[in-house]
């Protein structure tokens, strides 16, 4: 069967439109029944959205039900509180006056108070005078639980959400507020107790209709950016009064810079893919040509103005563009080309649009500064301009693995292993990080065969770091992809699974079988035993089944 790797595994989630004779040809069965949603018929689409829409009235009627019964107990909390202290202490008032009423007990009290404290009559005087006392200690103790109730109530964390145009306010139980961003009038930073968080940032907001509401930054922070939070308030309210640290209200954030360029619909000054001769941050990259494009945008090679190298941004142009990290000013000088990867983000999909396709960029960019490696694609500049986002990338010359293998046809097995170790390396690298990077989309057209004959990697685009405790997103193209990978869980161990696919492939010039063991050797009678096992080890549908590491990888090719 053969794949079209340039088809992602989302445009099945994305579009389950999808005509069922494309999708049974670029798909087996099996990964259709175990990996992937199933390829419906359009009476079984209606009938899905039927169910999901009952589902979800289903789920918002149990919401309002499960609102209102946390609104009872939280009225009937301090109730219950108040109860239980009363009786407590009625109890304990109870007991003792029985207990010291009692002649038998009375008579041992005072034989024994007078035998071990001879004289001493105020001492048998205050145990008798105790339970005088007792309803002060019934006192105390329902000031207790009052004060107990009032600093948990102070402590209980809000739910706070916002879109585009409204900050939604959970005030109590089911009951919430919908303020609109250019309503607020002010905010005003200060520093309160917290029963469950010690001394922490709380934010006083003022509108303009004279309400106020104090905001943790516990709560702000639970979803979202809190930089996002104040940049809505900037973006919408301008005239906003707001008197906080800057650690919170910079101007300067990674993702308040996208929201602020992406804030208003305003049309670009150029539409569709950058003609040669186009220039960008004031002159100092000229696009060139096209090398490849893609949904999120294109890619373009670029020549680098040596004069304009380290000149500061000017007045005028201080909304034409912005930097999104320090370009390496070296690095710039010490080439002529680079390569400018392009985000395009369509302007009136919103800013929270924009915050997702901000970070996607940031943590790319991420990524590629960490990385220290001579076969790792260098991040030299990142800015945006136009609405859209550009990493500058050196240039590497040479080709991409699969062009030539489809120039090629099948490549020779020396220069098969010599790419696969070269890569093992990389991968050797990446692994070993903390935390460890996996690449998630190692595939013949990432691995650039340089004019020197060294492997690199490029596109981070999909990279993930493992520390993450949420459970990705599935990418990558599914002819390359591990089960673990289809199921949002990836690994190293995914990389080698990749990397074995992508030796089939050299190997045979056809896209491997997905989720499937993979034999060269049943396609290219050339392929040596050795390697052919090695390629069978590496994609085990079972991750526990492969090679444990890219060093055991490794050594395994070097010993061919």
């Amino acid at each position: 069967m053969t794949d079209n790797p340039n088809v992602e595994t989302k445009v099945l989630e994305d579009q389950p439109h999808l005509k069922v004779e494309e999708a049974k040809s670029s798909l087996p069965a099996q990964v259709l029944e175990n990996c992937l949603p199933a390829v419906e018929t359009q009476e079984q689409i209606d009938a899905r959205i039927k169910r999901e829409v009952e589902a979800k009235q289903l789920a918002e009627y149990r919401a309002k039900v499960q609102a209102v019964v946390d609104q009872v107990q939280v009225l009937t909390m301090p109730v219950v509180y108040v109860g239980a202290a009363l009786a407590a202490a009625f109890v304990v008032f109870v007991m003792l006056g029985l207990y010291m009423e009692d002649p038998e007990v009375k008579l041992h009290t005072q034989q024994t108070i007078i035998q071990t404290h001879i004289g001493n009559l105020d001492h048998l005087m205050g145990m008798a005078q105790l339970q005088h006392f007792l309803p002060l200690i019934l006192v105390l103790s329902v000031l207790t639980t009052v004060v107990c109730y009032f600093l948990f109530a102070k402590s209980r964390p809000r739910e706070i959400d916002w879109s585009d145009s409204h900050l939604f306010l959970e005030y109590s139980g089911p009951l919430s507020y919908a303020i609109k961003w250019a309503a607020v009038e002010s905010v005003v930073q200060t520093r309160r107790w917290d029963l469950f968080n010690g001394k922490q940032p709380n934010f006083i907001v003022k509108t303009k209709e004279g309400d106020s509401f104090t905001l943790k930054l516990t709560d702000i922070a639970q979803k979202h950016d809190v930089r996002s939070f104040f940049t809505l308030i900037k973006t919408n309210a301008p005239s906003a009064q707001i008197t906080v640290d800057s650690e919170f209200a910079s101007d300067n954030s990674y993702t308040e810079l996208w929201l602020r360029y992406f804030s208003s619909p305003a049309a670009r000054a150029k539409t569709g893919q950058l003609e040669k001769g186009a220039r960008l941050v004031s002159g100092l990259y000229e696009i060139d040509h096209v090398i490849g494009g893609g949904g999120q945008g294109t890619t373009y090679l670029s020549k680098i103005n040596p004069a304009l190298i380290g000149r500061k941004k000017t007045s005028q142009e201080e909304h034409i563009f912005e930097r999104i990290v320090t370009p390496s000013m070296e690095k710039l000088a010490s080439v002529q080309q680079v390569v400018l990867k392009e985000y395009v983000l369509p302007v009136h999909r919103g800013q929270l649009t924009a915050q997702k396709t901000a970070e996607k960029l940031k943590a790319e960019a991420e990524i590629l500064m960490r990385l220290d490696h001579p076969r790792i694609v260098k991040l030299m500049d990142a800015f945006i301009e136009d609405y859209r986002g550009y990493l500058v990338l050196d240039y590497i010359p040479g080709e991409n693995l699969k062009e030539m293998t489809e120039r090629l046809g099948c490549l020779p097995e020396k220069l098969v292993i010599d790419c696969a170790i070269q890569t093992c390396e990389i991968l050797e690298y990446l692994h070993g990080l903390v935390p460890p990077v996996v690449h998630r989309d190692i595939a013949p057209d990432n691995l650039m065969l340089h004019e020197d004959g060294s492997i690199r990697i490029v596109d981070f685009n999909v990279a993930h770091q493992v520390d993450s405790s949420a459970t990705a997103t599935v990418v990558g193209k599914h002819a390359y992809i591990a089960a673990e990978q289809f199921r949002g869980k990836p690994t190293p161990q995914s990389d080698i699974y990749s990397l074995g696919g992508t030796i089939n492939y050299l190997l045979t010039g056809q896209e491997p079988e997905p989720i499937t063991r993979s034999h060269p050797r049943m396609l290219n009678a050339k392929v040596s035993e050795k390697l052919d096992e090695i390629v069978a080890n590496c994609t085990y549908q079972k991750a526990e089944d492969r090679y444990k590491n890219a060093s055991e990888l490794l050594k395994a090719l070097r010993a061919i």
